[in-house]
């Protein structure tokens, strides 16, 4: 009987069995699992990642090899339709599929075996392999979208002759290292906007705009403080000024590109009655959790503050500031910001408004000095709004070992118990430098925000 013929026959079987029928065919392999070393789930790139593989054998088992490798794969699909209509009138509704993929990183090693084709045989018992890898740098951090993805993680994989693989998959969270204190994050963005209510013979006024925000780089944690004047001179009565943080993701692919927005939270002011004004000084607005702005191809990341004016039965004047969102806390208020809680008027939209500000004690933190900065407390980490766990194994795979999901987590500021020493964020005339030393990786002041 040829090799190719046993294949085809055990693929029958294989495909007609029950389940339990299944587990007895590959009983063999009892436990298969990777393990990162102190489940440590968030990393940063120049990182390493140390860890083991597990592989419980009841008896020997024919193998190539057992390999071990890092994967950071960038990745976005979606589909779109459109209908021609041939010379005979008929019409004809064609998929298109858009795919764009960037390979991150690519490292592996084997753990058991070699790399040719003839097959060895794994002794049974519990068998822990460690591996090591050094995570590049820059790295854009992981996101989880509806249409996308950039995700990291380590697979394992026994590799079989004549055999289905078995492989296993753990993820884990890359936070791209970007620190709202260097000067480029410190200027304060601002706007103006004037509409004239009414048209034509049934004008009623002007409406006058300004808005600005404290700083343009944040940490979700953080509070934002607006400000911003709205002066109705029309007869007219405003509904409200409102504040609004968006997120904006974009997707592209080598012949098309997509994007999404949706508004996370929002504060509202008061009405503003005809021939009167309404002003915010300093209002803070809390960020929850979300992902770090993220500038690569071909998932992109990016957040706005929009301003504006609800003006029944006409158009809201906008102004939209953009921000960016770090990972590494504004030094002058980390753990000294007295309130981390929604203030009033302060809104969650729907879909997130389930979502209550957690506590400092409730979220896992960084260990001190996990992003090279000593002098100053280490990161919490939290699941952005919104989320939900996803299955990262492979989906082909014939039998699964574990639990292979996994939820990204970032950086989320929060008061600290411990004292923050004082920072000096002041730059001369000319010669900007930043307030930390630079990362491995990572050219002096920084990675660079085009």
């Amino acid at each position: 009987m040829t090799a190719l013929r046993r294949l085809v026959i055990f693929y029958i079987v294989f495909k007609s069995s029950t389940p339990q029928q299944r587990g007895k065919m590959v009983r063999k392999l009892q436990n298969f699992q990777v393990e990162i070393d102190g489940n440590k789930d968030v990393f940063y790139p120049g990182e390493q990642v140390n860890g083991a593989v597990i592989v419980d054998v009841t008896q020997p088992m024919k193998c190539n090899k057992i390999n071990v490798k890092l994967v950071g794969l960038s990745y976005c699909h979606w589909t779109t339709t459109r209908t021609e209509r041939d010379s005979q009138g008929n019409t004809r509704t064609h998929t298109d599929h858009h795919v764009g993929s960037q390979q991150l990183v690519d490292l592996q090693a084997i753990l058991f075996g070699w790399s040719s084709t003839e097959h060895v045989k794994h002794p049974p018992g519990r068998h822990v392999y460690q591996f090591t890898f050094t995570l590049p740098s820059p790295l854009p951090s992981s996101f989880e979208g509806g249409t996308g993805h950039i995700r990291y993680y380590i697979e394992t994989k026994v590799d079989r002759p004549w055999k289905f693989d078995h492989k296993v998959r753990k993820a884990f969270t890359v936070n791209e290292v970007i620190d709202i204190n260097l000067p480029q994050y410190l200027a304060s963005p601002s706007g103006t906007k004037q509409k004239q209510i009414g048209c034509l013979c049934c004008v009623s006024g002007n409406l006058s705009m300004q808005a600005s925000l404290d700083r343009s780089g944040y940490c979700p944690g953080e509070q934002i403080f607006l400000n911003a004047s709205c002066e109705n001179d029309s007869t007219r009565e405003m509904s409200c000024m409102r504040a609004i943080l968006v997120q904006n993701v974009h997707y592209s692919a080598s012949d098309a590109s997509t994007s999404s927005s949706r508004a996370i939270a929002r504060f509202e002011g008061q009405t503003i009655p005809g021939r009167s004004q309404d002003s915010w000084n300093n209002q803070p607005f809390l960020i929850p959790p979300v992902p770090p702005t993220i500038q690569t191809s071909p998932v992109s990341v990016s957040y706005q503050v929009k301003f504006e004016v609800r003006v029944p039965w006409g158009f809201n004047p906008v102004i939209a500031l953009h921000i960016t969102m770090g990972t590494v806390p504004f030094r002058p208020s980390y753990g000294r910001q007295s309130s981390f809680q929604l203030s009033e008027s302060q809104y969650m939209e729907m879909e997130f408004a389930h979502w209550v500000p957690p506590t400092a004690s409730a979220l896992p933190s960084a260990p001190p000095a996990a992003l090279g900065y000593p002098d100053i407390p280490p990161p919490s980490y939290a699941a952005a709004v919104g989320s939900s766990s996803v299955f990262v194994g492979d989906k082909e795979a014939k039998s699964n070992f574990g639990d292979q999901s996994y939820m990204p987590m970032y950086t989320y500021a929060q008061p600290s118990q411990r004292q923050c020493p004082t920072a000096h964020l002041t730059f001369p005339p000319g010669q900007p430098e930043a307030s930390a030393p630079p990362l491995p990786g990572y050219p002096e002041g920084g990675p660079s925000r085009s």
